[in-house]
């Protein structure tokens, strides 16, 4: 909420029950270093202490969550169950996990967080009807798993006296502003001169500690007055629906008082509240990123600078976007730019200039004069004097002399998605491979793109391209270690190579990236393997592949069942990813010994998965390092709409296919 926030100074810290469910038992993350990389759940259980409400087991939810109009549910604990039910335990160093949720009629219930507690929340009844939820894991800037819907029914009070109020609540968007119990007040109403509040919604405490509003606008409403209205004022006041905005006029104190008037007098008036009004309305910059063309190619985060302007000569770069970073990680841009403007500086401006800037927009065209290295610097001016100045950001200007220092790895993609790579995730140490080439005998020549990354990546973890379009930069391929293929590069696109297998066996790939003719980057060898389509798996032909606890594949001898239900469960029957979305987890299973309808999860000590789709255009495997080396489970992105299948191998470490399974419908579905 720009140019306006509430301080709470006090938080109401609830305490964690322990969780019972049937027989399950906890199963804690011993090794955060190793498991903190996903939450591969199957089941959900919803409870307020020791009672359980509601479970999602087996593609069930098995209970309704019910509450009244007004009533306070909570603090609700919602843990994830893996597939042995046990109840999964995130131990607090896997900081990047927590609970969202989603598809709720906010008209009906409104679903907060508790503070200090990411596995947490409250409902409250805010109109009678139905509705549903949906739990997820979140995960960095993505979702693990997302529950079946929970069905929630709010019921009206019937046949009871209107509750009396002992305190009140001022919520925005979940966030609680201010706390009145009796006549303690906790926290205040910032807001700056000049600018209007968002909504502001209005919850009255009874001697029981639940939250209401007044069901009845014709007999009770809200009404409220502020004791200087010089410094501030009601901008609205929905006496009828309980929330009201403030208007900031001028520098200073004020207070505000709240009543519920029935009947023509006041049931209830709130203590004074406080309302500061600060002068200046402008959010506070603690970073910034400049993007190109959806790309990042600067991010700040206090004193650390994450990559740099490279530019040939001559070369341009133009309709660079800066967006600021404030402390809650937000991105902004001034919004007055009368007022708040970028100032954009280059210490030596014979490499390089800025020219176009746009303070309406903040962006910036940035180009090269002649070889060397610089320093931009990007700040905010406020009335005048700079609010914020960035660190030194590096300009470099090669020229053609010398290579950019940000390039450190390289993918091999077909199609748009990769199968193998090299130094994908400097964290697991230099020289590292990920994945496999596959080919199939007999098939024909598979053409493929060498796409050199950079240090960035997307919110997805995901490395961002390296611009090797200068001429300065060339690459050559090598294969080694056999006969089973043959490579041939394409002359228009040096980017670009062609394998065709020759005979069953492997072979190894190697990716020098040189700079005016001097080698600056070598891979290190990526196995290709040429697999016999003949060749049957007889043992190996029997997988079940789940998400978020729901069936959605089972192959049994060799057969994909696409039947209405099997081992009496749902089942989906193929794969389903929404264009232009990314799904969350599908993990593979094989079936337990002797029982088709449990699953077992496959040792990945000495296999990986490769993955194989009949048309990549439509849909594709997300590899990023979030889950590096975590082949049982997968992300799936939906590109354009339509029907493909994905198959996929199961390579071992001595670089044979152990098995590929049959082919496996996907569908992207056009939302």
């Amino acid at each position: 909420m720009k140019y306006f926030k509430a301080v709470l100074y006090a938080a109401i810290v609830l305490s964690i029950a322990a969780l019972g469910f049937v027989s399950c038992t906890d199963n804690p993350v011993d090794d955060p270093g190793e498991d903190c990389d996903h939450i591969d759940a199957d089941g959900v259980v919803v409870a307020i202490g020791d009672s359980t409400i509601s479970v999602q087991w087996l593609g069930q939810v098995s209970d309704t969550i019910h509450l009244h109009v007004g009533d306070t549910l909570g603090p609700i604990t919602v843990s994830f169950l893996d597939p042995d039910s046990n109840v999964i335990v995130v131990p607090p160093s896997c900081a990047d996990h927590e609970l969202r949720w989603t598809g709720h009629d906010e008209s009906i219930v409104a679903v907060n967080a508790v503070s200090g507690q990411r596995w947490q929340a409250t409902a409250i009844g805010v109109s009678g009807g139905a509705t549903s939820i949906r739990f997820r894991i979140w995960h960095g800037q993505h979702s693990d798993f997302t529950s079946l819907e929970f069905p929630i029914e709010v019921e009206e009070h019937h046949g009871e006296e209107h509750p009396e109020a002992e305190g009140l609540r001022l919520v925005h968007d979940g966030d609680t502003l201010v706390w009145v119990d009796g006549s303690t007040v906790t926290g205040e109403i910032e807001l700056h001169h000049e600018e209007t509040s968002e909504e502001i919604d209005v919850w009255f405490i009874d001697d029981h500690g639940d939250l209401f509003q007044p069901d009845d606008p014709d007999e009770v409403w809200l009404t409220g007055s502020i004791a200087d209205t010089t410094i501030a004022n009601f901008a609205s006041l929905d006496s009828a629906a309980f929330g009201f905005t403030l208007e900031g006029i001028e520098e200073g104190m004020t207070e505000l008082t709240l009543s519920i008037v029935h009947d023509g007098h006041a049931d209830y008036t709130s203590p004074a509240i406080e309302v500061h009004v600060e002068e200046g309305g402008h959010q506070e910059a603690e970073g910034l990123r400049i993007v190109s063309q959806g790309d990042t190619l600067v991010s700040i985060d206090g004193s650390t600078v994450t990559g740099e302007l490279a530019l040939s000569t001559p070369d341009s770069l133009e309709s660079l976007e800066v967006w600021f970073v404030d402390h809650d990680d937000s991105l902004f841009r001034p919004e007055h730019p009368d007022e708040a403007w970028i100032v954009l500086s280059v210490a030596d401006t014979s490499i390089a200039d800025v020219f176009g800037v746009d303070t309406v927009n903040s962006t910036f065209g940035l180009r090269s004069k002649s070889t060397g290295v610089t320093e931009l610097t990007v700040e905010i001016y406020h009335d005048g004097h700079s609010d914020y100045a960035s660190p030194a950001i590096t300009v470099d200007v090669n020229g053609g002399s010398s290579p950019s220092s940000t390039i450190t790895a390289v993918a091999v993609e077909y199609n748009s998605s990769m199968l193998a790579s090299w130094n994908y995730d400097e964290e697991q140490g230099a020289n590292e491979i990920f994945g496999y080439i596959v080919l199939e005998e007999g098939a024909g020549s598979y053409s493929f793109d060498a796409v050199w990354l950079d240090t960035l990546r997307d919110s997805y973890g995901v490395r961002l391209p390296a611009d090797i379009s200068n001429s300065a930069y060339t690459l050559r391929y090598s294969l080694t270690g056999g006969s089973a293929a043959q490579l041939s590069e394409d002359p228009q696109d040096k980017a670009r190579f062609s394998l065709t297998p020759m005979i069953t066996g492997t072979n190894t790939l190697t990716i020098e990236l040189l700079h005016n003719d001097v080698v600056f980057k070598t891979s290190g060898a990526i196995p290709i393997i040429v697999r016999n389509s003949t060749v049957s798996n007889p043992d190996s032909a029997s997988f079940i592949i789940t998400k978020s606890g729901v069936w959605y594949i089972s192959c049994i001898d060799g057969v994909v069942n696409t039947a209405d239900s099997v081992c009496d469960r749902g089942l989906v029957g193929q794969l389903e990813v929404d264009e232009g979305e990314t799904t969350d987890l599908f993990s593979y299973y094989l079936p337990e010994a002797g029982d088709d309808c449990r699953r077992d999860s496959p040792s990945m000590s000495s296999r990986t998965f490769v993955f194989e789709f009949a048309d990549s255009s439509i849909a594709r495997v997300v590899n990023h390092p979030v889950h590096w080396g975590e082949d049982r489970v997968f992300h799936v992105e939906g590109l354009t709409s339509g029907m493909t299948q994905i198959r996929i191998h199961s390579v071992r470490s001595n670089l044979s296919v152990e098995y590929t399974t049959p082919w496996i419908p996907v569908e992207v579905l056009n939302p």
